[in-house]
């Protein structure tokens, strides 16, 4: 299955680190402002459907007496798999 680049861009910052969502809206915000614009709508849609289809996996964290939040990170084997399909010529 070939992924649509902002699904590309979502696996790439999960990969520096894991994110809750509205976290990877402001880095896409701030680092690729020029280069991509992705709405917080589309945001989340990317996580659930990464997460459907097991590149990404969600645990919840809680930061003191702040609700409960979704924190995302990249199953590395699935992605890299999917990097080396989407961009390598001998695939």
């Amino acid at each position: 299955m070939s992924l649509p680049v902002q699904d590309l861009i979502i696996l790439g910052l999960l990969k520096e680190q894991p994110k809750h969502g509205y976290e990877l809206k402001n880095v896409v915000d701030e680092r690729l402002r020029y280069f991509a614009e992705i709405t917080s709508g589309t945001v989340y849609y990317t996580l659930k459907k990464l997460e459907k289809l097991g590149y990404v996996t969600r645990s919840h964290e809680r930061d003191g007496d702040r609700p409960e939040r979704n924190v995302f990170r990249s199953e590395e084997r699935r992605v890299g798999k999917e990097c080396r399909s989407r961009w390598s010529p001998y695939h």
